[in-house]
């Protein structure tokens, strides 16, 4: 077994194929994860003291997270742990379908049983927390226990934004999830993770969930006003837009927009919603966010693109367009649309 060890060793973590390196707003902590050949790498310091995780395989926990309960073959976890001078480290590894271990204090190798033992279930919490290893049984096996509040209260608990990400999309994996409690997990995403990117993971693939009903639709683009940037919200807002909605949540996608700065993004959402097949209201409302838009090129754009759908519409839509489009001071971006605007 100390074979592998001593492989793993060998590998500088520079060396590795590095997928994600990042500083957490928590506590300021610096992580790094890594993959290679299978291999995952995880490199975390705060304040003085260092963890380093490898693993490979699927690995389960006991239901107390203070041992490993399986691996799958060929499966096998590191953890090498140093703080203020003292340093120790685990190797765990299937052989012959039981799992053996190896433990070491400092450079000297020490019995597992019982020193070993006891020190790993007094790491492996802090390591599954920073990991997010096992996060699909964890979350399974939580979520039975105490329910929605039951996972959203350990989240609240890890320290990382990614792992956090990995526990809330495992949460929303879960079958049948109370309406209500829908509600309570689009008011925690934000407020929990920092990074827009991590809230846009949760929210982007899964925004069916959150559409269900006009409190979760809410409770859901409510949460994405505490939200900077407009790439992101534009990446939310247009997975949305691709799901049946309601007049009333369109309203909402509609109040959103005002939350984009960038002329491009804004455009971009606003020309989604005119193919939508918008409500008179909602093309008016259209009409009114371009000129929003300092942008005389993307305001034209905009209007080129509801054209059509305004020479069907009534002489108020059409004065709207008018309106809007005697905003462009450009002569040329205005031509453009001179004939829609002249209809």
């Amino acid at each position: 077994m100390r074979s592998t060890l001593k492989s793993l060793a060998s590998v500088s973590i520079g060396a590795l194929i590095v997928v994600a390196s990042f500083q957490e707003a928590r506590a300021q902590r610096k992580t790094r994860i890594s993959h290679r050949n299978g291999v995952n790498t995880y490199s975390i310091r705060d304040d003085g003291m260092r963890l380093e995780i490898d693993y490979d395989g699927r690995i389960e926990f006991t239901d107390d997270d203070s041992a490993i309960k399986s691996m799958s073959r060929y499966g096998f976890m590191r953890i090498r742990k140093s703080s203020f001078g003292e340093k120790k480290e685990i190797m765990a590894e299937m052989d012959d379908g039981e799992i053996v271990y190896e433990y070491y204090e400092g450079r000297k190798q020490v019995p597992f049983e019982p020193e070993g033992k006891k020190w790993l279930a007094e790491v492996l919490l802090e390591v599954i927390r920073a990991t997010a290893i096992g996060a699909e049984d964890r979350v399974a096996r939580i979520y039975k226990q105490g329910g929605v509040e039951g996972v959203l209260k350990e989240v609240e608990l890890i320290r990382s934004d990614w792992a956090s990400h990995i526990y809330l999309q495992e949460l929303i994996y879960q079958d049948d999830i109370p309406d209500a409690d829908i509600i309570k997990i689009a008011a925690f995403v934000p407020k929990d993770l920092s990074s827009d990117y991590y809230i846009s993971e949760v929210f982007k693939d899964y925004s069916k969930l959150f559409l269900k009903s006009s409190e979760s639709i809410e409770a859901f683009l409510t949460a994405m006003n505490r939200m900077d940037s407009d790439y992101y919200i534009s990446e939310i807002l247009k997975d949305v837009l691709r799901q049946e909605l309601t007049d009333s949540a369109m309203d909402r996608v509609l109040d959103n927009v005002s939350n984009i700065n960038s002329d491009y993004y804004k455009s971009e959402i606003l020309k989604d919603i005119l193919d939508w097949r918008p409500t008179k209201a909602q093309i008016l409302s259209v009409l009114n966010t371009v000129r929003d838009i300092n942008s005389d090129y993307y305001k034209s754009q905009v209007l080129k693109s509801g054209c059509s759908l305004v020479k069907r519409s009534d002489d108020e839509v059409k004065s709207s367009f008018r309106k809007a489009a005697n905003h462009i001071r450009s002569d040329t971006y205005y031509g453009s649309v001179a004939r829609c605007a002249d209809m």
